[in-house]
């Protein structure tokens, strides 16, 4: 509801902010998570029967001012409004705000910005205007475009593809990309298909800090061919000497943004720009403080040498000058024209991603519960037992509840119920939309138990989304009706797909146990297109993606960053609720956002004192026998060793035992198998190997 105050000294003035909700088209990836809405508070006075607007453009995650008391500051911004009167609020319109009353503000940059435009829009409404236009300039008045650049948001390969395709069709002359979400082999793909479609096209890369300064530069001679204008936020704002570093050495100019976020002393000012010496700093004034704001930024880096341009946080417009001032170039046109308070979105902007729709009071599902439920088919042969289980777990997620229960997998210690929030599920639900574009037109089937966390966040995934579901029987051995665009499935079922099957999948994504490289290459073999993801009941589902055949290492999903603690991964997503989870997990990390799996820490064997992992025991004799009959390494208790790794196989033939025990050669003697255990290979009953016997 509008809050409005009316002053009880001064009749012809009122203050008044509301609230109001952004709903994203489709999930949008970022540096900080997948967004699906947003926040916006208006701010209006009226003064003389004349009334002006203004946009808080706050950012979540990002504005220095997104604080939970912002409604309040808001409030008190209203009533300071009121008790100041209609003479103070002609003065500030007249000569603009004193300085030591700007300055108490600035650290509020979102509000100071709405109260500048709120000042403008009153003025233009006071002089016979309509409030709209808050500067007399040729773009105001529709007789001028503003050049801006098409920004392709993170998704996967597919999908930055396709919005290359479409920027250009739009007839965009400057395309930014963010880097750093995906294999670096895959945004140079990007790269090379946007200058083979326009040779003559200017291109920006956006890090949004992801690097330290050693992998920028490396990056950077990576990317110089494809004769980049610049790289944004290389490396991140806290690290001002990696940023120098960069800065100087760099192939490719860099750009400050998320730096200048929260620096309002103007001596802290010039101490950013002198110790970095960015060759540019990008703008935004909702995150710092508006017109003003930007104006003292701009003037700082102008003596020194420093181009600029202006954005929105949400890119919707871009002015690429970096000469001249705002009010002698656009008059700020370009982003007050931001102003979703008018009830426009810019024909400049990135359209398709935003419209405007009133959020739901109570958190709940956005279509109606029996359309949703109409959309899952259950095939012929599932029980009345699996009928009865998806369901329930259906009307779990349909009732809207808050507080959600998963159980565990055992990657941060014995498995356990857990309860998640709602919110922290819509997280990974919409970051896997993103990474695979799944939505209402999305075919695909549910093969897995929903007593699991898998299985369980793939129906809810699928009832958010509207996508059509097929519901399978529990099974290795599937099957299903047409084509599908997606399908999680565990290894081994996968690997029991005929290949008439698999060629009707168009996404295959892996999960619930490791893949070894005799199975990735028999995958490879038979979909177009694999996956293996990384995750647990505690990150809610994936929050890292593998593609088979491409780099051996996983890539973090948009908010997710990794670290180590002694061995152990150290998994961080806040958007998620996940705060540096320690996990049981062996990995190599290579950056914040890439890592390599070596192995689970409680699925070790210790032998002889040594710890072996047994996954990297599978993938190195993989590599000296490729051929070898399906196997794996595991454990059986041992009087001499306490465990003795040893090697499950199906039945080998002697040239087969030979070559295998020829491969073991290849392995440190600590490391190498103490016998082969021939036979049925042992598996647990979710179908994952079972490398550990009883007793071990």
């Amino acid at each position: 509801m509008p809050t409005n105050v009316e002053s009880p000294f001064f009749n012809s003035m009122t203050a008044r902010f509301w609230t109001y909700t952004y709903h994203f088209k489709r999930p949008a990836g970022t540096s900080r998570g997948v967004m699906h809405e947003k926040p916006a508070f208006f701010l209006e006075v009226t003064v003389d029967g004349f009334r002006g607007q203004g946009e808080c453009g706050l950012l979540p995650g990002l504005s220095v001012d997104d604080h939970p008391d912002y409604e309040n500051k808001l409030q008190s911004l209203c009533d300071f409004f009121n008790a100041s009167g209609d003479k103070v609020w002609r003065e500030w319109a007249s000569h603009g705000l004193p300085e030591d009353l700007w300055r108490d503000w600035l650290p509020w940059p979102s509000i100071l910005f709405a109260w500048e435009q709120a000042l403008r829009s009153w003025t233009h409404a006071a002089e016979g205007g309509d409030g709209k236009r808050l500067f007399d300039t040729p773009f105001t008045r529709g007789e001028t475009g503003v050049p801006i650049n098409g920004l392709l948001w993170m998704g996967d390969r597919c999908y930055l593809s396709e919005q290359s395709e479409v920027r250009i069709q739009e007839g965009f002359e400057c395309i930014k990309m963010k880097i750093g979400a995906l294999a670096l082999d895959q945004e140079r793909a990007i790269l090379t298909d946007l200058r083979h479609l326009r040779p003559d096209l200017q291109l920006r890369v956006d890090a949004n800090g992801a690097f330290s300064a050693d992998e920028a530069l490396a990056v950077m001679q990576n990317l110089h061919a494809f004769t980049l204008h610049s790289m944004e936020q290389p490396c991140p704002a806290s690290d001002r000497a990696g940023l120098a570093r960069v800065a100087e050495q760099g192939v490719i100019p860099t750009a400050l943004d998320e730096s200048l976020i929260g620096v309002t002393d103007p001596l802290e000012r010039d101490a950013l720009l002198d110790e970095v010496r960015p060759q540019y700093i990008v703008l935004k004034p909702s995150l710092l403080g508006g017109f003003r704001s930007s104006e003292d930024w701009i003037q700082r880096a102008e003596s020194r040498g420093i181009g600029w341009w202006i954005t929105s946080p949400w890119h919707r417009l871009v002015d690429h000058l970096r000469v001249g001032g705002l009010r002698r170039a656009f008059g700020y046109s370009a982003v007050g024209i931001e102003l979703a308070a008018f009830g426009r979105l810019s024909r400049l902007g990135n359209r398709q991603f935003i419209y405007q729709q009133p959020s739901c009071s109570n958190g709940s599902q956005s279509r109606p519960a029996m359309d949703a439920l109409d959309r899952l088919l259950f095939v012929p042969g599932c029980s009345a037992e699996r009928q009865a289980s998806v369901l329930a777990a259906a009307q779990n997620w349909l009732s809207g509840a808050d507080e959600l229960s998963l159980f565990t997998s055992g990657s941060t210690g014995r498995p356990k119920a857990w309860t998640v929030q709602r919110n922290h599920v819509l997280e990974s639900i919409h970051a896997t939309a993103v990474a695979f574009q799944l939505g209402p037109k999305t075919r695909s089937a549910l093969a897995m138990d929903v007593a699991g966390t898998g299985g369980r966040l793939m129906l809810w995934r699928a009832l958010e989304l509207g996508m059509t579901l097929q519901i399978l029987p529990v099974a290795r051995h599937l099957t299903w009706e047409g084509p599908l665009d997606f399908l999680a499935l565990v290894p081994q079922q996968a690997l029991s797909l005929s290949p008439q099957l698999a060629a009707q999948v168009d996404s295959l994504l892996l999960g619930g146990a490791p893949v070894s490289p005799q199975e990735e290459e028999q995958l490879l073999n038979t979909f177009s297109s694999v996956f293996h993801g990384f995750g647990m009941t505690e990150t809610l589902s994936h929050v890292a993606l593998r593609t088979l055949g491409g780099e051996p290492y996983y890539t973090c999903l948009p908010g997710v960053t990794v670290s180590l603690d002694q061995e152990s991964l150290v998994i961080d997503a806040p958007q998620r609720g996940v705060h540096a989870l320690r996990t049981t997990d062996a990995a190599e990390v290579h950056s914040p956002t890439s890592f390599t799996w070596l192995g689970r820490l409680d699925g070790a064997v210790l032998s002889g004192g040594k710890k072996i992992f047994p996954e990297s025991i599978d993938h190195a004799i993989a590599a000296a026998y490729p051929e070898h009959p399906t196997g794996f390494a595991g454990a059986v208790p041992d009087a001499e060793w306490g465990e003795a790794l040893v090697w499950y196989s199906l039945p080998l033939s002697d040239t087969e035992r030979h070559r295998l025990l020829k491969a073991f050669e290849s392995l440190a003697s600590w490391q190498r198998p103490k016998r082969i255990m021939e036979g049925e290979l042992p598996v647990t009953a979710s179908g994952k190997w079972k490398r550990k016997a009883e007793g071990s």
